[in-house]
């Protein structure tokens, strides 16, 4: 969902940073909004495109035009679970229902579960999914798994720090109480350093006390205020439910060339509320290689079909999905943190949104650049140029 703010772009950003939506303010579904960085989103935006250093000036055919776009998305619905376990040497294993596709899941709720039981990621293994026997997820989609299944991540491992400092009181004959979590995988007795036993011991401890290892189970079905449908505006309300809301700002300079109708992309500024970033650099990464998806939504991409329903551009070939040659040299990804209440750690999904207000900024900047609209995705250079000509955008 993205909403088109036309005019030039830092006033446009000054304008709407001043009437956007703030945490506890009800959105589309009636929901009260727990957190909100969009206000943030939008002047961190402006600041930024203020302070970039001007561009030669175009050839005299060529227009220039930056605007912003704003947009929000939705991250996370339906239902997760996970198991994790504590080894024999002291290491953790965890199995999920979610299949990392290449965004960094895997990554990312190891992290999770590495910072709450203290260990480093390399105590870490993450199981690879199989539907036959890894807990449920309802997929891999909608922005939603590291809020999801960080969540019930998170709430297994939390149940795994318990049982583990329940069997190191045992061992230590001491209280619950009196005892801590240690970084590198060791439990403590609290002001005394010295006393302490580690992960393998508690591990070994547990199977022969209990028959098997140390182990934690969480499922959860979203359980956030419901959607009211009569004030929902968007599809998303046939679930009953939607998880935490993702905003963001995106702003984009480009090149129109009048001859030709070529549209270029010069620089792109793209702000987003994550909650908190558990990796930073992950979170740049899809916020970068999002924007270069939406402008091949915006300018290359089309299905293309002849009169007896057949695909004629079925092929990468023909197809045309923007490569690096084609993305601007400067995608400048801008990380807002308004910590989401129920997510792991204030975390919120980044997976989609980075695509969803790209083609709304090019759309933007090309009517500022040529004072024409181009109403039709993607906008080929056909179409800049029939727009230009006054014909039918």
């Amino acid at each position: 969902m993205s909403m088109t703010f036309t005019g030039p772009a830092c006033c446009t950003a000054r304008y709407w940073a001043a009437r956007t939506v703030d945490a506890g303010d009800r959105w589309v579904g009636g929901q009260t909004l727990p957190a909100c960085g969009l206000r943030e989103c939008l002047t961190k935006l402006r600041n930024a495109v203020e302070a970039a250093p001007a561009l030669p000036p175009p050839a005299p055919h060529r227009r220039r035009g930056i605007v912003y776009s704003a947009f929000t998305h939705i991250s996370g619905l339906l239902s997760a679970a996970c198991n994790i376990y504590l080894r024999s040497d002291g290491s953790v294993a965890v199995n999920t229902g979610v299949v990392d596709i290449g965004q960094g899941s895997d990554t990312v709720l190891t992290q999770i579960c590495a910072d709450a039981l203290m260990l480093t990621p390399d105590r870490i293994s993450f199981a690879a999914p199989d539907s036959d026997s890894a807990p449920w997820n309802w997929k891999t989609a909608a922005s939603r798994v590291t809020y999801m299944a960080g969540r019930v991540v998170l709430a297994a491992s939390l149940e795994v720090r318990d049982k583990i400092l329940g069997q190191a009181a045992e061992i230590m004959e001491c209280a619950v109480e009196d005892l801590e979590i240690r970084p590198g995988g060791m439990v403590g007795l609290k002001g005394v350093a010295a006393q302490s036993i580690n992960f393998g011991q508690i591990a070994s401890h547990a199977i022969n006390r209990l028959g098997g290892p140390i182990m934690g189970a969480s499922s959860l079905l979203f359980d956030g205020e419901p959607m009211d449908p009569k004030r929902a505006l968007i599809e998303g309300f046939a679930f009953g439910n939607i998880g935490a809301y993702i905003f963001g700002a995106q702003a984009t300079e480009v090149e129109v060339d009048e001859v030709t109708g070529t549209v270029r992309v010069l620089r792109a500024w793209s702000a987003h509320d994550v909650g908190r970033a558990i990796n930073p650099r992950m979170v740049e990464g899809q916020i970068q290689g999002g924007f270069v998806q939406g402008m091949g939504y915006a300018l290359t991409e089309e299905m293309q079909w002849d009169e007896s329903g057949r695909l004629i551009n079925p092929t990468l070939m023909d197809y045309k999905v923007p490569t690096a040659l084609d993305a601007p040299r400067q995608i400048y990804p801008i990380i807002v943190e308004h910590a989401e209440p129920s997510g792991p750690f204030g975390a919120k999904g980044v997976g989609e949104p980075g695509l969803i207000g790209a083609a709304a900024s090019i759309a933007n900047a090309i009517a500022s650049a040529t004072g024409k609209r181009v109403c039709r995705l993607p906008m080929t250079p056909e179409r800049v140029l029939d727009a230009l000509i006054g014909e039918a955008g």
